[in-house]
């Protein structure tokens, strides 16, 4: 299977003219880590922690085809027979026209909302909705358009990949996505989708995630709202954002999550709710982003005496920077 794609990557490779000199445009290192304080009634606990060590790599093979590459450290590479469990992103992207695209390779699965959209190493605490998603990253292939309206430009992209409920290599169920990346107004924009994806249960769901953008000079907020067909209900996560000359983000996050499920053993439903809230700053102390400090806390309902504060730093590492 593997030798197979293999040999259709670099079938459509021979294909494609060759305007450009294959090169890496930017490649890079990415970490954060930091202090994690857990205050529960009368007890505290504190530790290090180091949270991300990431590899980026971003470059062309011809002037109309690019690949990214991101690969996670310190993640175990080797899980349930799959050798790309490490592996958030390795495809390459074919830009046939000022229109059409063509991507693949290990992608995200496409499913909308801004909170799912972030890259892990830039959020702190996420919702149950998120957090309840086996894989977010799957081997696929994804047909995009993107189009201009009104001097903004919007992307739908179709995509077919494994599930984000899949157990490695050998799994064969799969996830159809449909998502637009829109803008209705200069200040509100948009990450939609509805998704088909089978599960390993032989249980299909259905999503419906529409997620949008409020922006307005220095500030904006997010809400988030995604459907399930099946046992998971809603859920809504909601994020206010408020930058401060360049140097602060200030930022407020909470948000709601609705399950209900029945028991395979007595057939009886169940029903659980989830609420979440919190907040911090960062801080980026140079004329660039390569350096950002942050302070967050967070504290959800199921854990009433808990209250979590994050104090840590995030970095990186320019090896090569062409861009």
């Amino acid at each position: 299977m593997r030798k197979n794609i293999l040999l259709l990557v670099l079938a459509l490779c021979t294909v494609f003219t060759v305007n450009a000199q294959n090169k890496v445009d930017n490649l890079f290192f990415e970490a954060r880590g930091g202090f994690m304080n857990t205050i529960n009634g009368d007890d505290y606990a504190g530790h290090f922690t180091g949270d991300f060590f990431n590899l980026q790599m971003f470059g062309h093979i011809t002037d109309n085809v690019s690949y990214r590459v991101r690969q996670r450290l310190n993640k175990n590479p080797f899980v349930a027979d799959n050798i790309f469990n490490a592996t958030d992103f390795l495809y390459f992207s074919w830009q046939i026209d000022n229109n059409w695209s063509l991507d693949f390779g290990k992608q995200e699965i496409y499913i909308g909302g801004f909170e799912y959209d972030y890259a892990p190493i830039d959020v702190y605490y996420w919702s149950d909705f998120c957090n309840n998603i086996p894989q977010s990253y799957a081997f696929g292939l994804t047909a995009g358009y993107e189009f201009d309206v009104n001097n903004s430009h919007e992307k739908i992209m179709f995509q077919v990949a494994n599930s984000p409920f899949s157990q490695g290599d050998l799994d064969k169920h799969l996830s159809y996505n449909l998502i637009w990346f829109g803008e209705f107004a200069y200040w509100w924009k948009t990450i939609w989708s509805v998704n088909y994806v089978n599960a390993t249960n032989n249980i299909d769901k259905q999503y419906l995630a529409l997620g949008n953008r409020f922006e307005l000079d220095n500030m904006y907020l997010e809400l988030d709202y995604t459907l399930s067909s099946t046992d998971y209900v809603g859920s809504i996560c909601g994020k206010f954002n408020y930058n401060y000359n360049d140097k602060f983000n200030f930022f407020l996050k909470g948000g709601y999550d609705e399950n209900s499920y029945i028991s395979v053993l007595t057939q009886t439903e169940f029903e659980d709710t989830y609420t979440y809230f919190g907040g911090g700053v960062e801080y980026f102390p140079l004329d660039n982003k390569d350096l950002r400090l942050h302070a967050a806390y967070y504290h959800d309902d199921r854990n009433e005496d808990a209250h979590r504060i994050a104090l840590g730093a995030t970095w990186k590492l320019n090896v090569i920077n062409n861009r």
